[in-house]
Parts: C-alpha cells; structure tokens; sequence
C-alpha cells in the first residue's frame, strides 16, 4: 500500500506559517535540501490543497537552480510530480501535470493509497493535512521545527543556543536552551488561517 508523507516546517508553538501567510522564516541549508531530495525519490504523486498549489505554480515553473538555493533535481521534482488539487472553488490548473479533485480528500486519498505506485507527499496544504490527520490517513510525519513563536499572542523570535539530544530506549528528546531574538507582536484578527493543520493539535501528536 502506499503510504502519505507530511513533509513540513513548523514553529515551535505548531503554526506553519505567519499572519500573513508569509514563509520566509523557513530557511534552508544544503543539509535540508538533501532531505527533501529523498522524500521527493521516493514519490510519484504530491497532494495539495488550493492555496498552496496556487502558491506554488507562481514560482516553480520559472525557478532557476541557484548555488545557494535549490538545485535543478527539486526544481524538475516539483515540476515534473503528478499533483492532485483538492479544492472545491479551483476552476483550473495550469501547473501541470495535475487533476482537480472535488470530492471528500478522505475518500479519494484512500483510494489512491491501494492504488499501484510510489508513496504521496503533502507539503504545507494545512486544510488538507487537518482533514487527513483527523482520519488517521498520513502514515509518516517528517517534521523540522524552526526556533520561532507565531502565536498571536506571544510573537516571539528565537535562536538555538544550546541543543543537547538525549536517547532513552530509543526515543529522542532534545533539551533546548532559547534567547528571544526579537518581538514581533501579531495581530490575533488575522491569525486564524495561519495555524499548523487548521486545528490546534499539540506538537507531541505528531513525535
């Protein structure tokens, strides 16, 4: 059977993106793209919600490898994938290849999971991962936590100082030290379609 792989960035507080939607907090280093190059070998489909397909199809079409940003296997990955768009309200897609699902996500993913092929991979779509999260359909969880509070109300900014890993029986905990970097103050009136998966699921469901 294949399997759905959530591939995100998170805050430390679950939210994945700003008040504004905005993601330049992500960041990258050339360990992460390697990261993402493997998920990506191991899937022939990405599941997507509107927003972030609409996201996306303005900038991958036309990126450019870049020396100290992705590379030409990500950009041909994205670009080359099959998508599937679960949205309602979506009259079209021009980032092809990709089909427009309308049903329940639930049902077609289920579907598509027994079908033949490589694993699926969803990358931001916080509706669409709320809704597959509820129904027990991700089956693996790859999560990067990044040293930032989006709350609305504690808009804090970190920096890793002193992480320390401990294993105990096989199970990892990290020990972390923070320094508030900066205070952004967020504007709670705009914040609610900016939450990690639309809900407010604690971080220790997914770990």
């Amino acid at each position: 059977m294949r399997k759905v792989i959530l591939d995100t960035i998170i805050s430390l507080d679950g939210y994945y993106t700003s008040p504004k939607s905005e993601i330049d907090w992500f960041g990258f280093n050339r360990e992460e793209i390697e990261w993402s190059k493997q998920i990506l070998r191991r899937v022939d489909t990405m599941l997507y919600g509107r927003v972030t397909y609409l996201e996306f199809s303005e900038f991958w079409p036309n990126a450019s490898p870049s020396p100290d940003g992705f590379d030409s296997e990500i950009i041909g990955k994205l670009n080359g994938l099959q998508k599937v768009v679960f949205s309602r309200t979506l009259s079209e897609v021009k980032w092809h290849p990709a089909v427009i699902i309308r049903e329940n996500p639930v049902n077609e993913i289920t579907k598509l999971k027994v079908e033949r092929g490589k694993d699926m991979v969803i990358i931001g779509s916080g509706t669409l991962v709320s809704t597959l999260v509820k129904s027990d359909l991700i089956d693996e969880y790859r999560i990067r936590i990044r040293p930032i509070i989006l709350g609305a109300v504690l808009g804090q900014n970190y920096s890793w100082v002193s992480p320390n890993v401990f294993s105990s029986s096989g199970v990892s905990f990290i020990s972390l030290t923070c320094r508030v970097r900066e205070y952004c103050p967020r504007n709670s009136s705009t914040f609610g379609a900016s939450s990690f998966l639309s809900i407010r699921t604690p971080l220790s469901s997914f770990l």
